[in-house]
């Protein structure tokens, strides 16, 4: 069911935005630990941080569209199996 109001918008704004930093924190700790993880760390937060303050706008301008659009790949926090 499609969001129609400001308010539904913002709300699966910020739940992208905190499911988007769940997956990136752990892709950071598949790395050894050093400079390269921290600073997988720091990107991670700073982008949560940008896409907190996108949904905030969302909000208070509610014909604004989504907040994340990359056109990079979806990750899925499920496991598929698919049978032969």
């Amino acid at each position: 069911m499609p969001d129609t109001t400001a308010q539904q918008r913002y709300q699966s704004a910020i739940r992208e935005a905190g499911g988007g930093l769940k997956v990136s924190l752990e892709e950071c700790k598949a790395m050894p630990p050093g400079k390269e993880r921290k600073g997988c760390e720091a990107e991670a937060l700073s982008r949560y941080q940008q896409d907190m303050a996108d949904a905030r706008a969302m909000r208070s301008n509610p014909d604004k569209g989504p907040v994340n659009i990359t056109g990079g790949p979806i990750r899925s926090t499920e496991t598929v199996t698919v049978k032969p």
